[in-house]
């Protein structure tokens, strides 16, 4: 059985077709899927290869394809039978082809897929190890580790995280994010507390911020900077792995980042905006306490 690695994957993907964007999401799923090995089997579902993919699912009782597998094997002009589809599906760059073909097929029509309407119309959710680790991970929350002790639990959450950091930095996804300058910074309306002034923080970028208490936000910063440097150690300060790391601990903290919609959690600047204003709110509730 042969194990492939992040930047393989993503190589696979971009082949198929896969958008720049959902790339790191779909390593990070591959990995959770069947640990980057091409040959993967699950022993109850039968499911197969690196996106673990149910051949006999898309066959009817007469062995014919599903929609959404005849359309795929019209985009390679060869209709497999069912055991020819699953041994096809061992080749990780043919695996590839066909989550990606699937993918899109549900982006365009996510009320047709049961489980992805049950999941507010998220097309990811045709894979189980998306929605146990990776949307978890993509909403702040640190994921799940596999294994039998803590451990081999740690290992795991921090190969699966760097998964998707590889993946991101791979596919040059970090400057989808558009990283803004200082001079970009947005205006920021802060609650007033005690202990204002200027601080020039970090996350993400240097900004200047009236109003907002400084110990609140450094203690902010050095958590923060722990979790990045557990997550990927060779590269603790990169934008990516900051903006997890931030998520994270603005989770712990209480913020709920499932409400933060998703466009604002991928982009640098946003969040920052959101997480400042959220350790503002902290900082008023905790001078009001103390009256």
């Amino acid at each position: 059985m042969a194990k492939v690695t992040a930047q393989e994957i993503v190589k696979y993907l971009e082949n198929a077709g896969a958008s720049k964007e959902d790339i790191p999401t779909l390593v990070m799923t591959a990995f959770y899927e069947s640990n980057f090995e091409t040959e993967a089997q699950n022993d109850t579902t039968k499911a197969i290869g690196l996106f673990q993919i149910n051949a006999s699912s898309f066959y009817d009782d007469n062995n014919e394809p599903d929609p959404s597998l005849s359309k795929f094997f019209k985009s390679t002009g060869n209709t497999l039978s069912e055991s020819d589809f699953e041994e096809a599906l061992k080749d990780p760059q043919y695996n590839a082809n066909f989550a990606i073909s699937y993918l899109n097929d549900v982006k365009a029509n996510p009320e047709q897929f049961p489980i992805v309407r049950d999941n507010n119309n998220n097309p990811f959710s045709v894979w189980e190890g998306y929605t146990d680790y990776v949307e978890p991970y993509l909403n702040g929350q640190m994921p799940k580790g596999r294994g039998t002790d803590a451990a081999g639990q740690k290992s795991d959450v921090i190969a699966g995280i760097n998964a998707y950091v590889d993946a991101f930095y791979s596919t040059g996804s970090e400057t989808l994010g558009e990283e803004p300058q200082a001079s970009d910074a947005p205006d920021i309306e802060a609650p007033e507390v005690v202990g204002g002034g200027d601080f020039r923080g970090g996350l993400g970028q240097e900004r200047r911020i009236k109003n907002f208490t400084e110990r609140e936000i450094v203690s902010f910063e050095r958590s923060r900077d722990k979790i990045a440097q557990k997550i990927n150690p060779s590269d603790p300060t990169n934008p990516e792995t900051i903006r997890q790391s931030s998520l994270m601990l603005a989770s712990l903290k209480g913020l709920d980042t499932a409400e933060i919609p998703i466009d604002v959690r991928s982009n640098y600047s946003e969040l920052d905006t959101v997480i400042l204003n959220f350790l503002g709110e902290l900082s008023k509730k905790k001078v009001e306490g103390a009256k």
